[in-house]
């Protein structure tokens, strides 16, 4: 549990560089046997790239640097619940599981049953655990 609550605020980190950076505040990290290998922020503003959230961001930067599409034995913690396209990545990066702070329909209010149904499949093999230090991810997106 400490462990979790260390890697989720390596991601809180990374949300805060986005903002100081002008853009939404969101923020990833790769963990790989106890250790952060790889860390993202949203850049989406500042780089006129509508894919460039945090956790694809992070999951192109660990593929590149490892020379592979799969991800295998990693955990992905991040600042918020993984939209439909990250967490599509996620699934063909084969990460192995997923911590998230704040559930997308808490500051998005969508449907969050509707996002999920693109490939059932898919998300039986993936473990989720949400609402992981929820308090101190939600202020991040206070006066967002």
């Amino acid at each position: 549990m400490e462990k979790e609550k260390k890697f989720m605020r390596e991601a809180i980190k990374e949300a805060k560089f986005a903002l100081l950076e002008g853009c939404s505040p969101f923020g990833s990290v790769l963990v790989k046997d106890g250790k952060v290998e790889f860390r993202a922020h949203n850049t989406t503003t500042k780089d006129n790239d509508p894919t460039a959230h945090a956790e694809t961001s992070v999951i192109r930067k660990a593929c590149k640097k490892l020379k592979s599409k799969t991800l295998k034995g990693y955990t992905l913690y991040t600042t918020a619940e993984p939209c439909a396209m990250c967490m599509t990545a996620s699934v063909f990066a084969e990460i192995d599981k997923i911590v998230y702070g704040v559930p997308v329909i808490d500051f998005l209010r969508i449907n969050k049953e509707r996002s999920l149904r693109m490939t059932p499949q898919a998300w039986k093999r993936i473990k989720i655990k949400g609402g992981f230090l929820k308090r101190e991810c939600s202020e991040l997106y206070s006066g967002f």
